[in-house]
């Protein structure tokens, strides 16, 4: 349950340094400042509406497709790709999760590469493909070894330390070390958060 509430602050920061540290850049635009605080809000009041945050999400992305405004485009996906996971419209998130990936990519973007990878991780466990997930929990560490903002790269361990807790718990060799191993990543990443606060 404190993994929980520790995951949930994390994925506001997630959000507030993938959008709020790029909101000044040229290409922005009154409408798309307006749509992401809309969806920033529902971090802040918790997502009551995943529909209307995914339409929001969708406004977001247009807008800043036609912009050209790459932090508004590339975080309208990442929110994409969470409301299709939380629908369970898998074949989406995974479409949404291969433009992030691409588009990243021509940015050099490596902390949004991991970030988006990370969300791919969790929906291949959602479809039982252990051993894809495992690649791409090691992808996601080397992306983030890439990472050259602090706060960024913090977030993103944190994160990694979850999943791979997440992962070592529905692996077929659970046993009593598997079960200490996972305790141990779950103190790590309480102990992270308290640390860095």
């Amino acid at each position: 349950m404190l993994i929980n509430k520790v995951l949930k602050t994390s994925t506001f920061f997630i959000v507030f340094f993938i959008f709020c540290s790029n909101t000044g850049a040229q290409n922005s635009s009154k409408e798309i400042d307006s749509v992401s605080r809309l969806l920033e809000k529902n971090y802040i009041t918790g997502d009551n509406n995943p529909g209307l945050t995914l339409k929001n999400a969708i406004v977001l992305y247009y807008l800043s497709r036609e912009k050209k405004f790459y932090p508004g485009q590339v975080y309208s996906i990442f929110e994409e790709v969470r409301i299709y996971q939380l629908n369970g419209d898998f074949d989406a998130a995974l479409a949404k999760i291969n433009e992030g990936v691409d588009m990243a990519t021509k940015q050099n973007d490596y902390n949004m590469i991991c970030r988006i990878l990370l969300s791919y991780h969790k929906l291949l466990l959602q479809l039982d493909h252990l051993s894809a997930a495992k690649q791409i929990l090691n992808k996601c560490q080397e992306y983030n070894k890439l990472v050259t903002i602090k706060n960024d790269k913090l977030v993103n361990d944190i994160h990694i330390t979850v999943a791979k807790a997440e992962l070592l718990t529905i692996s077929e060799n659970f046993n009593e070390s598997t079960k200490q191993e996972v305790v141990r990543l779950k103190k790590t990443c309480l102990f992270t958060m308290s640390k860095n606060r």
